[in-house]
């Protein structure tokens, strides 16, 4: 387990708190300077989670600078495995978020500045599908995920946005309105 310096996850202490996957070697530096920019914006209301186990019941505390890059068990892992892993354990985990997560891939170690938000589409389909709504626009097909790079200070709020029902990720990689 990672050096955190954090405050345990209770469940309704956070709207949600969002796992962060590390696909790539990222350095120890990369990983501070994220965490710090995500939760050094105004008005923060969510929580970061690195994972640093497949374990999901490991996950008890937010992760917060300065925190030692851990060896990442989700290395090499595209986002649609990724996001298998999150529909498998991740349901029912509160305050874990099931909609939304960060992943730091192979971009992140080489710009050490943008981090990659993913949406679970599977999730959403399933939630529109139980309360027999249409489909919204751009989440007819059949993918997994809906992603955008953005940068580190962006990446908490947008997430704590879109999970709280402000917009929805479609309108991001629609207009492509993130810059990194």
């Amino acid at each position: 387990m990672s050096t955190t310096k954090s405050g345990r996850l209770e469940p309704g202490q956070y709207r949600d708190a969002f796992l962060v996957f590390i696909v790539t070697k990222v350095s120890t530096e990369t990983l501070n300077q994220f965490l710090k920019q995500a939760y050094d914006q105004p008005d923060v209301q969510g929580a970061l989670c690195v994972m640093t186990s497949k374990d999901i019941a490991s996950i008890t505390h937010e992760s917060r600078p300065p925190i030692d890059a851990p060896t990442s068990p989700f290395l090499g892992w595209p986002l649609e495995v990724v996001n298998d892993y999150v529909e498998e354990h991740v349901r029912t985990r509160e305050p874990l978020s099931e909609k939304f997560y960060v992943v730091l891939d192979e971009e992140t170690a080489r710009n050490a500045k943008s981090c990659v938000l993913v949406e679970n589409v599977v999730q959403r389909r399933r939630r529109y599908a139980e309360k027999r709504l249409s489909p919204t626009p751009g989440y007819e097909g059949d993918e997994k995920v809906k992603y955008v790079r953005m940068p580190f200070e962006d990446v908490l709020q947008t997430a704590s946005a879109l999970d709280f029902g402000s917009g929805d990720m479609q309108e991001l990689v629609d207009n492509e309105e993130v810059d990194t």
